[in-house]
């Protein structure tokens, strides 16, 4: 058992919204998909047909992050006795948070998550869970990119972009092959200011292998997105400011570095043989 090296306790008034939210659980939610990033899914919950939050969820993963207009919070399966409130552990890597997990309707518990326990979910690799008992365990894989997802979805009000209008061809265009909508779940396809046409920058085909490494030096989070051979953004990796992520690729393919107002920083990056190193502004 790591070392608890801080505890945190829910304030009142983050309690008295988290169980305010559990009351809404019981009742008339309804659930939306948003979108679907490295290996997680973002969904939008409403009530009564008014935005609530949004929440994230893997296969990997045995519990459930949440952000709304109070915060984040981690839900849990509780015991069979439904208490009132259970005081457990969140530990991540070599740190420990000490918290209390509130009712939130249908056997689930929700602990408010301080800003320390978000930015060490974000950047861990091992989390565990230990309430009611027992010690959970679980895996932080694709977590930071999970929750720049949910952070969009909650700015955005759990509203999905709408793909981009399909331009009026010129006069005898140049032949391409046939393309598919993108889901509209997907907001990676969403191309906006410095960013190519949707379709208009395809990778070419390679067989090389090479590496190439993202540094982002902006100010603020984007999503690595790598152009597929018809010209689809296909998200890998979003990247807080100063974080970086190298990825394996091939030669002559092309990415490209968006942030959440769809805006494109650098335009199109290639892949050189062995290994390219972009940064990011």
């Amino acid at each position: 058992m790591p070392t608890r090296l801080s505890r945190l306790r829910l304030s009142g008034l983050a309690a008295l919204g988290l169980i305010l939210t559990g009351f809404a659980a019981t009742a008339q939610e309804e659930y939306t998909d948003y979108g679907k990033t490295r290996g997680w899914d973002v969904l939008s919950i409403t009530y009564d047909g008014s935005f609530m939050r949004c929440s994230g969820v893997s296969m990997d993963f045995p519990f459930t992050l949440e952000k709304s207009s109070e915060g984040w919070s981690l839900t849990i399966d509780g015991p069979l006795d439904n208490p009132p409130e259970v005081v457990g552990y969140v530990d991540v890597d070599r740190a420990s948070f000490e918290g209390t997990f509130y009712p939130q309707g249908n056997g689930r518990y929700a602990m408010f998550l301080e800003d320390g326990l978000v930015e060490s979910i974000r950047d861990g690799s091992r989390l565990q869970v230990e309430a009611n008992g027992q010690i959970t365990p679980a895996a932080l894989s694709g977590s930071s990119a999970a929750m720049l997802k949910i952070e969009e979805c909650v700015d955005r009000a759990g509203q999905v972009a709408a793909a981009p209008a399909t331009p009026k061809p010129a006069a005898a265009p140049k032949p391409k092959l046939a393309q598919t909508a993108p889901p509209i779940e997907d907001d990676a396809s969403n191309m906006g200011l410095g960013c190519p046409g949707y379709g208009d920058a395809p990778s070419p085909q390679s067989s090389d292998p090479a590496q190439v490494e993202f540094v982002n030096r902006s100010d603020i989070a984007v999503s690595i997105s790598w152009l597929d051979f018809a010209g689809a953004p296909v998200e890998y990796a979003g990247l807080l400011p100063g974080e970086a992520v190298t990825l394996d690729t091939y030669v002559g393919h092309l990415w490209l570095a968006k942030d959440f107002n769809m805006e494109c920083h650098g335009g199109i990056w290639g892949a050189n043989p062995d290994f390219t190193s972009y940064e990011i502004y």
